[in-house]
């Protein structure tokens, strides 16, 4: 009479090593998914904080004056950031501008500023604007 293997131990430890498989997949899907969508905070962040800038620069002239003046605060949109709004006479080392301009020109720089894990990240804008004499 031929003998009988029983084969279930070997089926029950393939089973285990497949499940093992499976969850070391999962994890690494899991951490790239969660990477992800910390990325796509920051991209939202960011955006949020240049669209306020650019706001915030577009009010100089109109309802923050143009005589040198240095301003900051918080972005009310973005959660622990700030701003810092320089105004200065532009200067750009040469004797005479290379078009002549009616007015004098005002260097804007607002620079923005938060925290991003135990790193501070900023973001720098600077223009320039004539003021009439």
């Amino acid at each position: 009479m031929p003998m009988q293997r029983n084969d279930s131990g070997a089926i029950l430890l393939e089973a285990i090593i497949g499940f093992a498989i499976l969850g070391l997949f999962a994890g690494m899907v899991l951490q790239q998914l969660q990477i992800a969508v910390e990325r796509t905070g920051q991209g939202s962040k960011r955006a949020m904080i240049l669209a306020e800038s650019a706001n915030i620069i577009e009010r100089v002239g109109f309802d923050i004056s143009l005589d040198g003046e240095t301003g900051q605060g918080p972005f009310e949109t973005v959660e622990n950031a700030t701003w810092r709004l320089d105004i200065e006479p532009f200067s750009d080392g040469r004797q005479s501008p290379p078009v002549k301009a009616t007015g004098n020109l005002k260097q804007i720089r607002l620079t923005a500023t938060w925290p991003r894990g135990t790193a501070v990240r900023s973001l720098a804008f600077v223009t320039l604007r004539r003021v009439p004499q």
